[in-house]
């Protein structure tokens, strides 16, 4: 999700590729690589919304594009639509039909609203 966010913001010249995303129970684990040094990321992870989130698709419209951000299943959006320069994040459960938009100042979390 974010290395698309990062494309569409061309922004791939300046940081590496994810190496390496576990999941560990209830965290997520990240390591990647910036200007030279690794870091390490953690974020929450929910098995108990993996499945009902499996059939998201998460769009970011930017500029009047929109721009595919959806990411692993358990893991919330903890991010508002303004923090990526954007103007609404939209959720669609593809299984089941519903949408819900966001705006620019509510991060969707784990989308209940479209379970």
């Amino acid at each position: 999700m974010l290395w698309n966010l990062y494309q569409s913001l061309n922004l791939t010249n300046k940081i590496n590729p994810p190496n390496e995303m576990s999941i560990l129970e209830n965290v997520g684990f990240l390591k990647y690589n910036y200007k030279g040094n690794q870091y390490n990321m953690f974020i929450p992870f929910d098995k108990n919304y993996e499945i009902e989130m499996n059939d998201y698709k998460v769009e970011l419209t930017r500029e009047g594009k929109q721009i595919n951000i959806t990411h692993q299943a358990g893991i919330p959006y903890l991010f508002t639509a303004k923090m990526l320069g954007g103007d609404n994040i939209c959720i669609t459960n593809e299984y089941n039909d519903k949408i819900h938009n966001y705006g620019n100042e509510n991060p969707p979390y784990y989308g209940i609203e479209v379970m």
